[in-house]
């Protein structure tokens, strides 16, 4: 397997972090929806 230019190297850092971030949005969504489904019982 070639080792990756810095482009793509770089390009793949980018989508982890744009992952990561997706990641704790639907963490912290599910965590309100908990909360208010938990209010709403």
């Amino acid at each position: 397997m070639p080792p990756l230019s810095h482009k793509q190297g770089s390009n793949m850092q980018q989508a982890l972090e744009k992952l990561e971030q997706e990641i704790k949005a639907v963490k912290r969504a599910g965590w309100l929806g908990m909360c208010l489904h938990g209010y709403q019982s």
